[in-house]
């Protein structure tokens, strides 16, 4: 009111800032423009950052969908399907595809070392693949020996990481390992297959050191060792091999008092016996022979027993069956042969059901009819003899019709005439 005293108050903020713009106009409508610049530009970038972000998350989602698609076809699918009759052709398409995918997770020498490990591994089970499935195709052997090379390229720079990866060096030596068993029973080369053995038990032995409780190294490293003893067989070293096979069994025994019930065990306890048999059998050392065949069936079908049905155990004990058998056409005991090459030939037969497209379980199959076929009329079942062989016969002379031009089929076809006459012969 008037006449009344004027109270002084302090400069609010908005009056101080009207003065400022009053009186610095320029450079107030610089500093705004400024900041809005500054505001828009940081949007920019936060708005990339998150495009970025979303894209390397996408970009990192895709390629963990490719390496669990390429380890799912590789393990799981082809596994699935290969119980599958006629799917030979499937299973090559299949692997095929997953090298396609093992390629884009081994394109970036910077991946993680576990995605290396992924992709190392992978290689490797497709060069098992291709060495079981197509061993006479030169394409699929070429293709074996690249993925093997890709795969230990890996695996041998995996090996020199820092803190050591036990799973590397496992994976390494058992890549080793498989690539000796095709240099010896495959290429026919003993001496190669036992320097890279001997390589490949070094680095198994690594990584028991890394991981001693680990079943499945324990295994491989076990494998190993009995494939020392098969090398010096195919060597005709006879006397070397069963003392391999002797310390191979002692130390599969060790392992299975730790793993009672493991099926894997089992498996190589019943190898380390047919190794050791067979080396015996061709010194004629029968005592041996005789209770290594049947220590070996025992371990097989109670590792079938305990495993449920398996075509790799199978065809180990239609092989320990076939051995016993011709141990006892050795032993001028054609009846306890016969049956033996029986039931040898029952498993070749429930094999070949489930893949009619195997040729190779075809023709085992045939050979084995033709043994039991001679076993049968040195008994004295000469008609059941005759009926077996022709049958027997008959597809050897469909597959030398079918293929002329090679000489495998022909010189089987010759044989079976051979075979056919000396039976009618007998009876």
């Amino acid at each position: 009111a008037a006449g009344e005293p004027v109270e002084a108050h302090a400069d609010s903020w908005w009056y101080r800032a009207q003065r400022l713009v009053a009186r610095n106009r320029g450079v107030v409508l610089f500093s705004a423009a400024l900041v809005t610049s500054l505001i828009v530009g940081l949007a920019a970038t936060t708005w990339s950052y998150l495009q970025a972000e979303r894209a390397r998350e996408q970009s990192a989602q895709r390629f963990d969908q490719v390496r669990s698609l390429a380890k799912t076809m590789m393990f799981d699918v082809y596994d699935d399907i290969a119980k599958v009759p006629g799917t030979v052709t499937a299973r090559a398409q299949l692997a095929g595809a997953a090298q396609t995918y093992l390629q884009t997770l081994a394109a970036d020498a910077g991946a993680p070392l576990d995605v290396q490990l992924d992709a190392a591994q992978g290689f490797s089970r497709l060069y098992t693949i291709l060495n079981r499935d197509a061993v006479d195709d030169a394409d699929d052997r070429e293709r074996a020996q690249a993925a093997w090379d890709k795969a230990h390229a890996i695996l041998s720079h995996l090996t020199e990481q820092s803190p050591p990866m036990a799973a590397a060096w496992h994976a390494l030596g058992a890549l080793e390992s498989n690539r000796a068993q095709t240099l010896l029973t495959v290429d026919s080369d003993p001496d190669a297959a036992r320097d890279l053995l001997a390589a490949a038990r070094a680095r198994l032995a690594r990584a028991r050191q890394l991981d001693a409780d680990n079943l499945e190294f324990a295994a491989t490293d076990l494998t190993a060792q009995v494939r020392a003893g098969e090398i010096e067989q195919w060597s005709d070293a006879y006397a070397e091999s069963m003392g391999v096979a002797t310390d191979a069994l002692a130390a599969i025994q060790a392992a299975r008092s730790r793993w009672p019930d493991a099926v894997p065990l089992l498996v190589i306890e019943g190898d380390a016996y047919q190794v050791r048999g067979e080396s015996a059998y061709w010194i004629d050392d029968y005592a041996q022979t005789m209770p290594d065949y049947a220590n070996a069936i025992a371990a097989f079908e109670t590792a079938l027993e305990l495993g449920g049905p398996d075509q790799a155990i199978e065809g180990k004990l239609s092989n320990t069956y076939w051995s016993r058998g011709n141990a006892h056409i050795d032993q001028s005991n054609p009846t306890a042969a016969a049956k033996d090459y029986e039931i040898a030939t029952q498993l070749v037969q429930m094999v070949a059901a489930r893949d009619p497209d195997d040729t190779s379980m075809a023709r085992r199959l045939a050979i084995l009819r033709a043994s039991r076929a001679m076993a049968l009329v040195n008994s004295g079942d000469g008609d059941t003899a005759i009926a077996l062989m022709q049958k027997t016969h008959d597809w050897f002379e469909e597959q030398a019709d079918a293929d002329s031009e090679t000489p495998g089929p022909q010189r089987s076809l010759a044989i079976s005439y051979y075979m056919m006459g000396d039976i009618y012969r007998i009876a």
